[in-house]
């Protein structure tokens, strides 16, 4: 019962990540001008379509996460050992692409840069959904 309850509760997590990605990748013009005014208030420049660009890039990247991890929740509500690998597998990816993608250099907004904590949450999410895979019975099926 509990883990179908922790499914719910991904599923609605992952439903609402979709809709904050589509909402910030849609909405990223009216950001990109307020944060050029709000740039120049403080005397300094930015650049706002490479802005936008990278604001719709996290975005999509959100939304496409969101809807991993409501597709994993709905998979581990029904009881689907699967739900809790691809869970697993969707946190280690975003524990770790705000690091890779600042490895390479492609980071030049505040909100690409990886953070500890938010790295830390994903790993721990990530191992406890990838230990519970390995620890369901075998007994039940995936199909």
């Amino acid at each position: 019962m509990l883990l179908r309850i922790t499914g719910i509760v991904f599923l609605c997590l992952g439903a609402t990540l979709v809709a904050v990605g589509i909402w910030g990748a849609t909405h990223g013009t009216w950001m990109a001008s307020f944060s050029t005014e709000l740039a120049q208030s403080k005397n300094q420049a930015v650049d706002a379509p490479t802005w936008l660009a990278h604001w719709r890039v996290w975005g999509l990247g959100v939304a496409c996460a969101g809807g991993a991890i409501a597709t994993a929740g709905a998979a581990v509500a029904l009881n689907k050992r699967w739900g809790l690998l691809l869970l697993g597998i969707v946190l280690l990816i975003a524990a770790m692409a705000p690091w890779i993608v600042q490895w390479l250099g492609l980071t030049r907004y505040r909100f690409e840069r990886a953070g500890l904590a938010d790295t830390l949450v994903f790993l721990a999410f990530a191992f406890l959904a990838i230990w519970g895979y390995f620890l369901r019975p075998e007994g039940r099926t995936d199909a």
